[in-house]
């Protein structure tokens, strides 16, 4: 019973001193209140920072196509035309002679004046090609005289396309004088006259000096059977 009576004074000074706390905002006398603690500020995380994504710059390359011009030089072999090639002897039979290099260049018997022809075909020159050289060998040549007695040997430039016995005499331009059987000949410039006037064929001619004509021998040169051959060399610009 003692302790009953305790327990009951105490809860009431407790409850006592709670009312009296409420009331004036402070504690009673003879009792400490915690200072209450402000929970410490959560530290929150710095936001992401977004950094730029640069994207690397390609600049296409241009590759200009080249302009200017380029030389080339090169080489051609011209094919021999035999079926307008040969001999033309007026008043002799036969008259006209063709299939080959020109076996009869000269005077026959005293009496006949032959000439010869070569053609060759020269069409796949450039139109614009420069001509550097044009080696003309007429092929191999045997000599019929004793004595042989005719002077020069005139080689030029014609053009009469098929070779007919009208054609003959010519007369050829720029003929250049020679031995009686030359090897090699320069045409640089009969070659550059044939392109000038758009020839697809360069046809060449052959005739002695008269001079010697009716001297009561007969000489002449022939051809027959070799091969002549045309070589030449040129160059050109490239188109742009």
């Amino acid at each position: 019973m003692r302790y009953h009576k305790e327990f009951l004074s105490i809860l009431f000074v407790l409850v006592l001193g709670s009312t009296a706390c409420n009331l004036t905002g402070q504690a009673p006398a003879g009792i400490t209140v915690p200072t209450p603690v402000e929970p410490p500020a959560l530290a929150m995380p710095d936001a992401p920072t977004t950094q730029a994504v640069i994207e690397p710059t390609i600049e296409p390359v241009v590759i200009a196509p080249t302009t200017e011009p380029v030389t080339i030089t090169s080489q051609m072999n011209a094919v021999f035309v035999a079926n307008n090639s040969g001999s033309l002897c007026p008043k002799r039979s036969p008259d006209l002679i063709v299939g080959g290099p020109p076996p009869i260049v000269g005077e026959i018997d005293d009496e006949w004046r032959c000439e010869g022809y070569w053609s060759f075909d020269i069409s796949g020159l450039p139109a614009r090609a420069t001509i550097l050289s044009a080696a003309f060998q007429p092929g191999n040549c045997t000599i019929t005289g004793n004595p042989f007695s005719l002077d020069n040997l005139y080689i030029g430039f014609i053009d009469v396309g098929t070779l007919e016995v009208s054609d003959y005499g010519g007369p050829p331009q720029q003929p250049t004088a020679h031995t009686s059987c030359p090897s090699t000949i320069d045409i640089v410039s009969l070659v550059k006259t044939s392109i000038n006037r758009n020839s697809q064929v360069l046809q060449l001619f052959a005739a002695f000096d008269n001079s010697n004509y009716g001297n009561g021998t007969g000489d002449y040169i022939s051809y027959q059977g070799s091969v002549p051959s045309l070589t030449i060399e040129y160059s050109y610009l490239t188109e742009k």
